[in-house]
């Protein structure tokens, strides 16, 4: 009798497309099982179930995660909600220019705030800071190589 890999809420192999990671339980992964929590509602490519999964089954020091493994999951979930590589590609580019990926970033020169530097932005959660900037590229680009193209002409978007 085979056994399902428990981390799964479907068998890898019966269905790569819904392949969704549970909320782990331990005091040790609780960062990571937060992150999860919040890309519940998307449907994970199997690749990136695998790089999820592989995450979670890395040993864990006392410190939960560090500050780029935590930019690391914020660079997945967006990748999640765009589901294009290319597109990826240019969000991760853009906001590497513009934040570093730090959900705490201020600009001096503005109100600008966050992992997607948007003017006014008051949102603390990076999770639904990448969702509002994703939002707010869609609606005044079209597409997050659109407003990357912008970047690179203007230098902001």
């Amino acid at each position: 009798m085979t056994r399902r890999n428990p981390l799964l809420t479907c068998g890898y192999a019966v269905n790569p497309r819904k392949c969704r990671p549970l909320l782990v339980r331990s005091v040790s992964t609780r960062r990571t099982a937060r992150a999860i929590r919040e890309m519940r509602t998307s449907v994970l490519s199997p690749g990136l179930c695998l790089l999820l999964i592989a995450v979670l089954l890395q040993p864990l020091q006392a410190e939960a995660t560090t500050a780029q493994e935590t930019k690391e999951l914020f660079k997945i979930y967006a990748h999640t909600k765009l589901m294009s590589n290319k597109q990826y590609y240019c969000i991760e580019k853009l906001w590497s220019l513009e934040s570093q990926w730090d959900p705490t970033a201020r600009n001096k020169k503005s109100s600008a705030y966050g992992i997607p530097q948007i003017l006014g932005l008051n949102e603390t959660n990076p999770y639904k800071q990448i969702d509002k900037g994703i939002e707010y590229i869609t609606h005044r680009y079209g597409t997050p190589c659109q407003a990357y193209l912008h970047h690179k002409k203007v230098g902001h978007y």
